[in-house]
């Protein structure tokens, strides 16, 4: 199961975040989408195997939306990628997914992170960086 945040654009109102909520979650393998208007993002949970990002994206435009797909999903980010390295971490206080969000957005600006991924429903992220621009204290557990 993936979970990804995409951005979206042309949402102009709360109503137009409902619809392209309905589309997505009428998709078999989506488990749970969430559409943000106001951050005009959706945090979409659904079963790689049953649903690629592409049908995903279709399925907005198909409501009059543009759904970004941006790089590979987590899993291919992970295949083949010498000198990188996975951690997954508990994040405390992590309990919705604009804080799942926010979290993504702040780790993504460090130099060295390839790609990260929050999921609030765990309260963890994954994260594939290079060590050799991003430092990790093991016993703080900070970034």
């Amino acid at each position: 199961m993936a979970k990804e945040v995409f951005k979206i654009k042309g949402m102009h109102c709360a109503s137009c975040a409902v619809n392209i909520q309905k589309a997505i979650s009428k998709l078999l393998g989506v488990n749970k989408a969430e559409v943000n208007f106001g951050s005009e993002t959706a945090l979409i949970e659904y079963d790689e195997q049953k649903v690629a990002p592409q049908n995903l994206a279709k399925a907005v435009s198909d409501v009059g939306y543009e759904m970004e797909i941006s790089g590979p999903s987590f899993a291919e980010a992970t295949e083949g990628k010498e000198g990188k390295t996975l951690l997954s971490w508990k994040v405390i206080g992590m309990d919705s997914a604009h804080c799942a969000m926010t979290v993504e957005q702040a780790i993504k600006t460090l130099a060295g992170i390839e790609k990260v991924e929050a999921d609030f429903n765990n309260a963890r992220a994954k994260i594939i960086f290079d060590p050799e621009k991003v430092k990790v204290n093991r016993e703080q557990r900070v970034l």
